[in-house]
């Protein structure tokens, strides 16, 4: 603790996970304004998470309002072990997958571009054959989520084997089968332009 001079010792401010994890507690306890102020920090995360992994779909207002009321059922376990955006991305992705299986209705979308696969292709070409989404829409769900979630939501290998229920293996090998897929989709196009273009 600090003295400041000719003064009482002073205390630290507090670190944001503190403020959290205060706010948190009181929405644990029933503060409607708590809640309201909760839902309005959080309420954006939710939505763009929902929007990244299902488009345009119907289903993204579900995946938010699922998310929210997870987010205050959850209120009591945060613990500032990580940040709040980072927890209530976790609970915003696994919820939103957990409606996209249901519904069958992912349909990734965002920054789409970064992911290795198209950046790599495009660097040797003017452009892609064909947009990324149609690329990505011909994987496997699995393989589809993991490429979403680490290059549209830029999360860790560990996040997406939280989120998914799976080790970091599987994450790690999910991704780099996917790119690998997408990158020979890719030389495929490429290779029948090609031909399109001598002939």
């Amino acid at each position: 603790m600090r003295r400041t001079a000719g003064g009482p010792p002073s205390t630290p401010p507090p670190q944001p996970w503190e403020i959290d994890a205060k706010l948190t507690r009181a929405v644990a306890k029933g503060d409607t304004a708590a809640q309201r102020e909760l839902l309005q920090r959080t309420l954006p995360i939710a939505r763009h998470t929902a929007r990244h992994l299902l488009g345009g779909s119907q289903e993204v207002a579900d995946a938010v309002q699922a998310t929210m009321l997870a987010v205050l059922r959850n209120a009591p376990r945060f613990r500032g072990h990580s940040s709040l955006a980072t927890w209530v991305t976790r609970i915003a992705t696994r919820t939103t997958l957990r409606i996209a299986k249901r519904q069958r209705a992912l349909v990734p979308v965002g920054n789409a571009e970064s992911i290795p696969a198209a950046s790599s292709v495009e660097s040797k070409t003017d452009e892609l054959p064909r947009p990324v989404l149609e690329y990505l829409g011909r994987l496997p769900d699995p393989q589809r989520v993991a490429l979403v979630l680490r290059y549209g939501l830029d999360h860790s290998v560990d996040e997406i084997a939280e989120a998914t229920k799976t080790s970091r293996n599987t994450v790690k090998y999910r991704l780099k089968t996917a790119v690998a897929t997408m990158q020979r989709l890719v030389r495929q196009d490429l290779t029948v332009r090609g031909r399109r273009n001598d002939g």
